[in-house]
Parts: C-alpha cells; structure tokens; sequence
C-alpha cells in the first residue's frame, strides 16, 4: 500500500469516529449524567415481582427457603423495595440503557440488568462480582 492510500483511510476512519462522536454529544446535550430518569411506563416499573426461579452457572433452579418470599418493587419515581436471601432493602435507582443501579440506603450499589419484560415475567441479571445470578420474577 502506497502512503496516499493509508492517509485517505486513516482520514475516512478519523472523520467517522468524528462525525459519531458529534452525534453523541448532541444527543445528549442539555442532559447530566446525574440526572436519574423516570421509568414511569417501563413494563416493570409499579409492579410487585415475586422470585419464581434463580439461576447461577447455568443451573435453573425453585427459589431456596432463604428465598421464597424474595420480590422486587420497582417505582416509576425511581426508588425500589427488595427482598433478596430474606433481607429487606429500599432505595433508589437510575436507569443505563437495560442497567438499573440500585443504591441502597445501606450498602453497596447493585447492578441489575433487565434481560426480558413482558409485564407477567421480568428476568433480570443481578451481578456479585464476577458471578451472574439470572432471577425470573411473576408479577403478583
């Protein structure tokens, strides 16, 4: 390849990583990041969810007895009421694409990703470090 060539691309790649960058920013421009977002409307949001299964490297299982009245309560107004293992949690939550990050108002923050909603089942993808536990939810 002669030099022309590899600064004709190299000028193509930089004006489209450019031009996306442009985008972006006005997509979001007047917004903070730390503003939270109402999800008031999301097929989870006001709904009482009760665990059905739980999932952990690929085993599907029935709730444990630490478990059976485990739920979760997602508000529209961005706040959340958890049972997880027995213990009860409430807080608030911002919403990242399909990430939902719960803060607690003791402890430390938990990622939850929405997999799937059709408003009678929510799966969601709650990480503890390095390992994935994939909950089913009914809507009660």
């Amino acid at each position: 390849m002669n030099t022309k060539t590899i600064l004709c691309a190299f000028a193509l790649l930089f004006g489209t990583v450019l031009f996306a960058q442009e985008k972006k920013l006005a997509a979001h421009k007047g917004t903070k990041a730390s503003t939270p977002q109402s999800s008031a409307g999301a097929c989870y949001a006001d709904k009482t969810w009760k665990i059905s299964k739980f999932e952990r490297f690929g085993i599907e299982k029935d709730p444990t007895a630490e478990q059976k009245n485990d739920f979760i309560i997602l508000k529209g107004d961005g706040t959340f009421k958890l049972m997880m293992n027995g213990i009860d949690k409430f807080g608030t939550y911002t919403k990242s694409g399909a990430w939902l990050n719960l803060k607690p108002e003791a402890g430390e923050a938990m990622p939850f990703k929405i997999v799937s909603c059709d408003g009678k089942t929510l799966k969601a993808d709650y990480r503890d470090g390095d390992t994935h536990n994939n909950f089913t939810y009914t809507a009660q």
